[in-house]
Formats: structure tokens, C-alpha cells, sequence
């Protein structure tokens, strides 16, 4: 049903360009700080755009600490095969659960500021688990 699709890549007679409006995950971090300085985003959705900010800084933590959480219940108790699937089934239900964790902060955060902190704890505390959870028991 495509007979014809054209674009008009043109700018506009006036020789003003069109400006689309980005989405926060289409911005840079320092877009995303400095957000009130741009006059196309609503007061509104600052907290979005904040989030999205805190967002790109917490989520390096939070894949250190759930690779330290996975190497942590790896690497705890005897290096038998017996016994490490259980420990794999823990590693990747706590995993799981400090993701949603983690999920449930961005989606306060985004709408009240004050929940931002604990996004870092959210982060925070897998890798806190997994670096000082015992390394070899046997």
C-alpha cells in the first residue's frame, strides 16, 4: 500500500529547520542535568528527565554488583559439582530481585525526586553483597 514514500528533506522555505522533540533516553547525560534550560521540555517532566540522568550513572554499579553477586555464590562452598546449581538458581534470583528493586526506584524516582538516592542503594547493595559474600568454605 506504499505507492509512494517520500520524505521532504528539504528545510523549510523560511530557512528554518524542523526540531523534533528528543526523548530522554536520546539525550546526553549532560542534556539530562541541565533539562531546564531547554524551553521544549515541560516543568513537568523534569523528573524524567533527572532520572534518566541518574539512571546512566547507577547502571554500571548495578552490573558490577550482579556480576559480584554471581561470582559470590559461585565461588561460596565446596568446588564439587554437587550443590552449584542450587547456588546458580540463588544467584540469579537475587539478581532478579534487586532488578526489580532497581526498576521500582527508577519509576518513583521519576516521579518524586526524593526517591533518587535510592537508586544508588538499589545499586549499591549487590555489589556490597557480592564482594563481601565468603569466597570459599570447605
Amino acid at each position: 500500500y506504499f505507492d509512494r514514500y517520500a520524505f521532504d528533506l528539504e528545510p523549510s522555505r523560511d530557512g528554518a529547520s524542523a526540531v523534533r522533540f528528543r526523548e530522554p533516553r536520546e539525550r546526553s547525560v549532560g542534556e539530562l542535568f541541565a533539562v531546564e534550560a531547554d524551553p521544549n521540555v515541560a516543568p513537568n517532566d523534569y523528573g524524567k528527565f533527572h532520572m534518566e540522568g541518574h539512571k546512566r550513572l547507577v547502571s554500571p554499579i548495578s552490573n558490577l554488583g550482579f556480576t559480584l553477586i554471581a561470582l559470590g555464590f559461585l565461588l561460596a562452598g565446596s568446588p564439587s559439582r554437587r550443590g552449584v546449581s542450587g547456588r546458580i538458581v540463588a544467584a540469579a534470583a537475587a539478581v532478579v530481585g534487586f532488578s526489580v528493586l532497581t526498576l521500582a526506584f527508577e519509576n518513583l524516582s521519576a516521579k518524586n525526586g526524593a526517591f533518587i538516592p535510592f537508586m544508588y542503594v538499589a545499586a549499591l547493595l549487590p555489589a556490597a553483597l557480592g564482594a563481601g559474600f565468603p569466597r570459599h568454605v570447605g
